[in-house]
């Protein structure tokens, strides 16, 4: 099976421009980290299926970011921010998805984006398009990203987020007690 019909639970990388797409042109529900290639950072975002019976959004399909610990499985520790749905090219008239970031997480219109637009610019880019490579909003820098999907530590089968154990497979606190330290 190819990363880009790949389950992301499953945990394989996607090559560059190889988007993560199921054959009906939809994003995968589950974990996706975005690094950037020199390691000095990531975020990893999680998308959801809200249940048919959710007092919030029923049936809905929601992005959120980690904003707490790295393997964090416990809700507080992924904000919400958007919603996924499948819009028509009007070109084409053919189906994708799209990401909606929600009035409260916008910028000013026509002023200033705010983290969540972009956030969710950089993970529609990378997941639908492949594209690999942004300018910083911070210093202007073009930088290059990766796109990982997050996975389960071998060991004791944690939730692994942060690259450098997606890349291992083991946590850092396994990699300790396999080493014998």
């Amino acid at each position: 099976m190819s990363a880009a019909t790949a389950n992301p639970r499953e945990g394989a990388e996607v090559p560059a421009g190889a988007p993560c797409l199921t054959t009906g042109g939809d994003y995968f529900d589950g974990l996706y980290t975005i690094a950037r290639a020199d390691g000095a950072g990531h975020r990893t975002f999680s998308l959801e299926r809200q249940k048919p019976d959710a007092d919030f959004a029923p049936g809905e399909r929601i992005l959120y970011l980690l904003t707490g610990p790295d393997n964090a499985a416990d809700s507080s520790s992924w904000t919400p921010f958007a919603f996924v749905k499948m819009a028509s090219d009007l070109a084409s008239g053919r189906p994708f998805p799209r990401v909606y970031v929600w009035k409260s997480k916008r910028g000013t219109v026509g002023v200033e984006r705010s983290a969540w637009e972009v956030y969710a610019e950089m993970f529609d880019d990378m997941v639908r398009r492949g594209i690999r490579r942004f300018r910083s909003a911070v210093d202007g820098q073009i930088r290059e990203y990766r796109l990982m999907l997050a996975k389960t530590c071998m060991r004791c089968g944690r939730l692994l987020t942060n690259p450098t154990s997606l890349d291992s497979g083991i946590g850092p606190e396994c990699a300790k007690k396999s080493a014998g330290g």
